[in-house]
């Protein structure tokens, strides 16, 4: 059993809190989670319970599977963070009707109303999608968060194939090992047209090495829904929910990238709301497996970058894939080279970054404790005067907006500490 610690971009507390709480959001003290899971390693749970090392935080851990809570029982221990987690078991739906009828949820009991519900797979496995969704959202606070990951539709349709073939091939009803190896078998056979080989050998050509269990999971058992873009703004809608934001595992793939050698194009698909436009480009792209989201009823969520009480530091958890803060100094006021985006590892993209002396002198003084307005003003300083407050800050604005595509800087008000295990990582 591995023991290592797995991140994921929509559970980096500091990043939900850049694009759900405006960057107010106090993780230290009573602070809540809801993790949601089916026959899972607790990858979700564990990432964030270290996170919230030295808090006052609690996180419930729901799992069907006594044998999978065991395991992320186990997890906890080895990585000293089984004090914020509580595990539960039983039917999903069982689980929720039993928290919604305890007294105590109404006060702010030990298992709920929650401040983040964050689905992992749960939902998955429900016959009735909504009804899940619905009751998840009875166990959210008013200005609570919820993040999901569900099907998609278009990128799914590789692996609803396949699930028609292993139909088919196991229509004997063979035992479980034996359906994994017909599948595995016939897979490096199909002919190269097709399209569940094109799509995995483009895209996602670890697939023959998944574990046979995993194998199982995404051929073997059909997928019960997916949702489009259209799809999943009207479920949004139907119960007064804003997308805050997608998780940037995917996030470049809802912009139509495939148009920008095209000028009138991209013009015209730039003019349409961003939900037509994330629905053409999911139709384009057609390799959205999974929307991966944080869901809001707040009208106002994101941080906003023009406000000078707000403090700017380098996303902490990006620093082991990629220290852009070096990358920035090490370019120096000058050109700075665009930033490559990998769409999928046969397409990829430049994305210009707003460049110059000024983003380059903020990247300098970016410290994790320095305001913007602090930055701004010192810039002035050391041009004495000859540079307005008004067009440093648009300048650092158009480059903190640029760089939001990665999720490379975040803000934080200034009347939050940073959380510990953040603290840490900015000290070096």
């Amino acid at each position: 059993m591995s023991h290592a610690l797995k991140t994921n971009p929509l559970d980096e507390l500091d990043t939900l809190n850049h694009y759900c709480w405006m960057g107010r959001r106090d993780f230290v003290r009573n602070f809540t989670v809801l993790t949601i899971n089916a026959d899972s390693a607790g990858d979700e749970t564990i990432f964030l319970a270290v996170q919230l090392t030295g808090t006052e935080s609690l996180i419930v851990h729901h799992d069907p599977s006594p044998t999978a809570l065991e395991t992320v029982r186990l997890r906890a221990r080895q990585l000293g963070v089984a004090d914020r987690i509580r595990l539960v078991g039983g039917p999903l739906l069982m689980f929720t009707a039993s928290v919604l009828g305890n007294p105590a949820f109404s006060r702010q009991g030990d298992y709920g109303p929650f401040d983040y519900v964050r689905c992992t797979s749960g939902l998955n496995d429900q016959d009735d999608f909504e009804r899940g969704f619905s009751l998840l959202l009875q166990l959210l606070k008013a200005n609570g968060v919820l993040g999901i990951s569900c099907y998609g539709f278009y990128g799914r349709e590789p692996y609803r194939q396949m699930q028609q073939i292993a139909e088919s091939l196991n229509a004997d009803r063979p035992d479980w090992q034996e359906e994994v190896d017909r599948l595995k078998e016939l897979f490096p056979f199909t002919p190269e047209r097709n399209w569940t080989r094109l799509a995995f050998d483009n895209l996602a050509p670890g697939v023959r090495s998944m574990k046979d269990d995993a194998f199982a999971a995404e051929f073997l058992c059909k997928d019960r829904y997916g949702l489009t873009v259209p799809q999943l703004y009207e479920l949004l809608d139907r119960y007064g929910l804003r997308l805050a934001q997608y998780s940037r595992q995917t996030r470049m793939l809802y912009e139509p990238w495939f148009a920008r050698s095209d000028q009138a194009l991209s013009d015209l698909l730039e003019r349409l709301s961003a939900r037509d436009r994330e629905a053409v480009s999911e139709i384009a792209w057609s390799t959205i497996e999974r929307h991966q989201f944080w869901a809001v009823r707040e009208s106002s969520f994101r941080v906003d970058p023009g406000d000078t009480d707000n403090v700017p530091f380098f996303n902490p958890l990006m620093i082991a894939s990629k220290n852009w803060r070096k990358a920035f100094l090490d370019a120096g006021p000058g050109v700075l080279p665009e930033l490559l985006a990998e769409l999928t590892p046969s397409e990829k993209y430049n994305v210009s970054i707003p460049w110059g002396p000024i983003p380059f002198r903020m990247v300098e003084l970016i410290d994790g404790y320095k305001t913007l307005g602090e930055i701004f003003m010192l810039i002035r300083e050391e041009r004495h005067g000859t540079i307005g407050l008004e067009e440093i800050a648009s300048a650092c604005i158009r480059f903190l907006l640029a760089v939001e595509r990665e999720d490379m800087i975040l803000l934080r008000h200034k009347t939050l500490s940073p959380l510990p295990f953040t603290a840490r990582r900015l000290a070096g």
